[in-house]
């Protein structure tokens, strides 16, 4: 097989997003890609690179460091080279690794680590402005609190790929496999798209469903630990559907519920509809259980 076929045989979907740099090394050299020749010379800067850390992390004592965190500081600069390799395609990350230095990598994946930390701040300190859509221990615990204290808590320069924090209220799309900042941008971006879904509704009747929803759970809506976004959007749906519908009827529906909505964002418009897909089962449930219930 040539070069150029194989090359093509690299593609995005193939790599772990979770461990960036290790993947796309790992699956260019199993295409013949990359050659051990090269993969030993980039293992020596790596171990360079790592030295150096070490001395900065231990004030020049690298003698001294435990093992333990000698690999979370090697784990710590993986990610932040994977950070940087995901803005390239597959093929043009790999130049980057033959053309630079690993310093030069590393420096540059720094400042990309840099600026998602302060995309997420902003993010976060955005939604924090808005009142929450809905009085929910769980939804606030998370918001407030939680994402919060990854921001005190995160060190990019010796620890860019931990997470510290346990985000607590469940997102419909959990970003599975992230890490470090890359894991709470993704985790934020679903929240607050869920969050801007619930604000499409009136405050009475989103209360009435959820109220009705918590109470057929025995709990309230402040206790409440399930997805308030799933259970109002399949409370909006049923007046849009048959009584007994089928899953393949949801995402028509759904795009007839944002429409009613006068929803301006094609972004917010696609999520739901994905919902409507991945969940469909879950949805069809909810709406059982809440069939004698109001509609928000």
């Amino acid at each position: 097989m040539g070069e150029m076929t194989q090359s093509s045989l690299l593609t995005r979907a193939m790599l772990d997003e979770g461990r960036y740099a290790e993947s796309l090394l790992e699956v260019s050299h199993s295409l013949g890609l990359i050659d051990e020749a090269f993969l030993h010379a980039l293992s020596r800067s790596l171990q360079r690179l790592l030295a150096d850390q070490c001395r900065a992390y231990t004030g020049g004592h690298s003698g001294s460091i435990r093992r333990e965190t000698a690999l979370s500081l090697g784990e710590s600069i993986l990610f932040t080279l994977g950070a940087l390799l995901k803005r390239y395609e597959p093929l043009e990350a790999l130049a980057m690794l033959r053309n630079q230095s690993l310093e030069s990598c590393y420096r540059d994946g720094r400042r990309q680590v840099d600026r998602l930390v302060q995309t997420a701040e902003l993010m976060h300190r955005a939604e924090l402005r808005r009142p929450l859509p809905v009085e929910n221990e769980q939804l606030r615990d998370t918001l407030v609190g939680g994402i919060s204290g990854f921001f005190k808590l995160y060190n990019p320069e010796y620890g860019a790929q931990e997470i510290h924090i346990t985000a607590d209220y469940p997102v419909l799309f959990y970003p599975q496999g992230l890490r470090g900042v890359e894991f709470i941008l993704k985790y934020l971006d679903n929240l607050v798209m869920e969050n801007r879904f619930l604000r499409l509704f009136e405050t009475a009747p989103l209360h009435r469903c959820l109220n009705l929803y918590a109470i057929r759970n025995d709990t309230t809506l402040s206790a409440l630990c399930d997805n308030l976004c799933e259970v109002t959007l399949a409370c909006a749906l049923r007046p849009l559907l048959p009584p007994e519908p089928t899953a393949r009827m949801l995402p028509k529906a759904g795009y007839a519920l944002m429409e009613r909505l006068e929803c301006p964002s094609s972004a917010l418009r696609q999520y739901v509809i994905r919902i409507c897909v991945e969940y469909a089962s879950d949805l069809l449930r909810i709406q059982r259980l809440m069939r004698e219930g109001s509609d928000p």
